[in-house]
């Protein structure tokens, strides 16, 4: 059953990746990333406890006009994408290039299709010559507000 799920997405991914070729004007570059896409965006929540606390455990992706901010986890190393470039596509599908620093260091190129589907946002990482997608998450849209006892995420 994995194997015919991983083979499904591998597919899907191809399509995908097909489809914003064949969609994305490519004359049409613009700076900064997409208004559809900007807002707070969260992975799915697991609880784990800790010396007796309960804490919410998830990645998040802040979007703003000309930066992506995001966490590996909750209280993890953070990264920081700048000078963003965009071309949009004909169903909710925007190819984002930019600069990407994680904490460690610099790193050449970010380069993600972004998904829009009401309030969830699919990113499909491309490799730096964005031919082959490398990975892929779900995050889900939420208000940017979490609890400073639990880290709860507020809607």
């Amino acid at each position: 059953m994995k194997k015919v799920s991983l083979l499904v997405v591998g597919l899907l991914s191809g399509v995908l990746l097909m489809s914003l070729v064949t969609t994305a004007d490519a004359s049409k570059v613009y700076s900064g990333t997409p208004k559809a896409i900007r807002g707070h965006y969260r992975t799915k929540m697991k609880k784990t406890h800790v010396s007796g606390h309960t804490y919410w455990v998830y990645k998040s992706l802040q979007i703003k006009s000309k930066t992506i901010t995001g966490d590996y986890g909750t209280g993890a190393d953070s990264y920081f994408v700048y000078k963003l470039n965009h071309a949009n596509s004909k169903n909710n599908t925007f190819a984002v290039v930019g600069k990407y620093e994680p904490m460690g260091g610099e790193s050449p190129q970010y380069t993600t299709l972004f998904v829009k589907n009401k309030a969830i946002l699919k990113l499909y990482y491309l490799n730096n010559a964005g031919t082959k997608i490398t990975a892929s998450e779900t995050y889900y849209k939420f208000s940017g507000k979490v609890s400073k006892i639990t880290n709860y995420p507020y809607k």
